[in-house]
């Protein structure tokens, strides 16, 4: 049995593991590009519209989360900017740096793992929905924050950037493997007796840990004709509102409290976690309408 779960697991691996590794390369490359520099630079329009005084920080979220919270630190220190537009920016950031994690890591994985239908409803579900709560970020800055402006500098290279993804890929292969053949031994060894709610709760329990394991566990059971994909995708948003919990104790908590202090790292950290799991609640509202437009 072990040495069976062990043989569809390589297999399932040999048909994700290539796309995503190339997917996440592809990725790396268009970041460096001085063409997408460009796009970058046009977010000194959006800082401008939401009242804040730089665009640099929205996008180094882009490329990198703790790079965006160290010139967020920095500026802060400096006394340039206050603790709301710390959050209201931490907010904004939140649409590109889903798009990063898209186009590196869950975009290539969930397509692979789901396939290419419900891989394409639960990205767009949950780009749309980082897309609205960012909004939501920019109208806030609007009506609470003061405008003006300050001069900081960012840039991506392409060797930092590639690197950054290959140890990505690495980190996402240490965690998706053993999720798959814990998950392929479980079915192998009989799920068909065992009731319905123990594979809707594997999807729940891998990925309120890790939502690479999620996507993975869900990508197991669809192939195995254990559970279909929207469905799949439901319990994966639902696993993402309690990975949010995990990842704030266990991650985002630390890191702010050691860049911005115990008063607005603990704020930060609060909004955060709210207009995370707002998100949440927004994905699961948007697959509702696709469910009632029988699109799931």
């Amino acid at each position: 049995m072990i040495l069976e779960a062990i043989t569809e697991t390589a297999h399932l691996l040999r048909i994700v593991l290539p796309r995503m590794f190339a997917g996440m390369l592809i990725a790396a490359i268009i970041y460096s590009l001085p063409a997408f520099r460009r796009v970058i630079s046009r977010m000194d329009s959006i800082a401008r519209f939401a009242n804040l005084k730089t665009g640099v920080p929205i996008a180094a979220f882009f490329a990198d989360r703790y790079s965006a919270l160290s010139i967020l630190s920095e500026v802060r220190k400096r006394e340039i900017i206050g603790e709301n537009e710390v959050i209201i920016t931490s907010i904004i950031g939140m649409f590109p740096m889903s798009i990063r994690s898209t186009l590196l890591v869950m975009g290539p994985l969930a397509l692979s793992a789901l396939g290419m239908k419900y891989g394409l409803i639960y990205l767009s579900l949950d780009l749309g929905s980082k897309l609205a709560i960012s909004l939501l970020g920019v109208m806030m800055g609007r009506t609470w924050l003061d405008g003006g402006s300050v001069a900081v500098s960012f840039r991506t290279d392409l060797r930092e950037s590639v690197t950054q993804s290959l140890r990505q890929f690495a980190r996402v292969v240490l965690i998706l493997a053993p999720s798959i053949f814990i998950v392929t031994l479980i079915a192998n060894a009989g799920m068909k007796g065992i009731p319905l709610g123990t594979a809707q709760l594997s999807i729940v329990s891998a990925g309120a840990i890790s939502t690479v394991a999620g996507i993975g566990v869900a990508g197991t059971l669809i192939s195995k004709k254990k559970m279909r994909g929207g469905e799949a995708v439901f319990y994966l948003i639902i696993a993402q509102m309690l990975h949010r919990v995990v990842e704030s104790i266990r991650h985002s908590m630390p890191v702010n409290l050691s860049l911005f202090g115990t008063s607005l790292g603990i704020r930060l950290t609060i909004a955060l976690f709210i207009a995370g799991e707002l998100s949440c609640v927004l994905s699961l509202a948007g697959l509702y309408v696709l469910s009632q437009l029988s699109i799931v």
